[in-house]
């Protein structure tokens, strides 16, 4: 069985690290092959490789695991300076050692032990690899010394752990632990509300806890799976667990979210049409849509948390970083619960021009957030039609100068493509 050892950033020994941990204590030899390579000298710390035809030759890798293989030697001379006394000669073989194919040669020019160019070998496959490292031409006083091998690739990412599910309106907050990288940054998650067997990227892309799965109808059981993806791909999947999607009583109705820049500053405006024992609202910002940091909080303005009338907040960003900012509110209420809103993208300048800047999740299960950019405070209207024109919803909504972020409610509508137009500007969507 081929190891998986985490050994840093970026990193997973695909078989252990070859090394003396000290003195004629030799470490991750299991599997290995050596000959004519002794370690029984006093003082050493390496394998002296001064014989003819002195061979270090490693046990069968599965690389059809990773992605990204390479191999690091450690090395350094022996005896005085003679190349070519002093190469190693490094092979593979793709059939456990039925034939051999030649890699590379590496040649040291110091004694101290020195990491050697990086081999790559990510274009060789299969479940039987092997590397071989040769001294051909050493003799009795000089040849290489052989510190260490380190052979490492990239793995999909380990299954992350849900710890909760929290409903919600049209929507499942999907709180979880993160598993094992697989050697490769994290870049994104997945998700699957039947079990595994359809899966939809978070969008926009997320890595940090918790994901929130919207578009969902209420009152329908959905068994909600999520893996991790890396650059080698997509990992394991958790088991599933169950979450009921509910209208309920929301502690706080946004009736929208909007901002703009402002000079150096991005301007957050929001407005709630109810609130329910509402503590306030915490701003996070991200520059990538995946990591959000708290960047203030603000009070709610209902008296004791409760109200029944509309009330209009505002926020000032002044220390926006990047070419692009994501937004979103963490509603707390008194006891400690937390609701998030919608994501806000504000980049650039003020629009010249209304557009509709994005629509997500597409395909939807019902509910889809639109960012819309506005160059002034207007009142548009928001169309569900079909693909042959005719208008089947419509709902009037007032944007603000900047960017906006609707939420909308697909659900009432049957699965298939709809044309969303809002003003004069239109997109299609696809409900699943």
């Amino acid at each position: 069985m081929t190891l998986l050892t985490q050994v840093g950033v970026g990193q997973v020994a695909i078989i252990p690290k070859l090394y003396l941990t000290a003195q004629n204590t030799p470490s991750g030899t299991s599997g290995w092959t050596i000959t004519n390579a002794p370690i029984n000298n006093a003082g050493t710390d390496y394998w002296k490789m001064i014989n003819t035809n002195a061979v270090l030759e490693t046990p069968a890798m599965n690389l059809d695991l990773y992605s990204s293989e390479s191999c690091v030697l450690k090395l350094g001379t022996f005896g005085n300076i003679n190349a070519a006394k002093q190469t190693i000669t490094v092979t593979i073989s793709t059939n456990n050692g039925s034939n051999w194919s030649s890699l590379t040669t590496q040649t040291p020019t110091s004694s101290s032990s020195t990491a050697m160019t990086a081999i790559n070998l990510s274009s060789y496959t299969g479940t039987q690899v092997k590397l071989r490292f040769a001294n051909l031409g050493g003799d009795a006083s000089t040849g290489v010394r052989f510190f260490e091998a380190y052979i490492t690739g990239i793995t999909t990412p380990a299954a992350p752990t849900i710890s909760s599910i929290t409903p919600g309106n049209g929507q499942l907050s999907v709180a979880f632990t993160a598993g094992a990288t697989g050697g490769s940054a994290i870049t994104n998650y997945k998700y699957s509300t039947d079990a595994g067997s359809t899966w939809t990227s978070v969008t926009p892309a997320s890595t940090a806890s918790p994901i929130l799965i919207t578009g969902l109808t209420n009152g329908v059981t959905y068994d909600v799976q999520i893996r991790a993806v890396n650059a080698a791909g997509d990992g394991a999947a958790t088991g599933s667990t169950q979450g009921t999607p509910t209208a309920g009583t929301l502690p706080v109705s946004l009736l929208s979210f909007s901002g703009y820049k402002d000079g150096i500053r991005n301007q957050l405006r929001w407005v709630t049409s109810s609130e329910i024992n509402n503590r306030g609202f915490q701003v996070e910002r991200s520059s990538d849509g995946q990591s959000y940091q708290s960047i203030g909080f603000v009070n709610s303005l209902a008296i004791g948390g409760n109200s029944q009338t509309p009330l209009k907040y505002s926020f000032s960003d002044a220390q926006p970083t990047g070419v692009k900012q994501y937004y979103r509110l963490k509603q707390t209420d008194i006891d400690g619960r937390n609701t998030l809103s919608n994501i806000l993208l504000i980049q650039g300048e003020k629009p010249t021009a209304f557009e509709i800047a994005s629509v997500f999740p597409n395909p939807t299960r019902g509910q889809i957030t639109m960012l819309l950019s506005a160059p002034t405070n207007e009142t548009v209207n928001i169309r569900v039609m079909d693909l042959a024109g005719r208008i089947l919803e419509t709902r009037q909504v007032n944007v603000l100068t900047g960017n906006n972020s609707i939420p909308f409610d697909l659900s009432k509508q049957a699965k298939g493509q709809y044309l969303i137009q809002v003003g004069e500007k239109t997109v299609r969507v696809v409900s699943e």
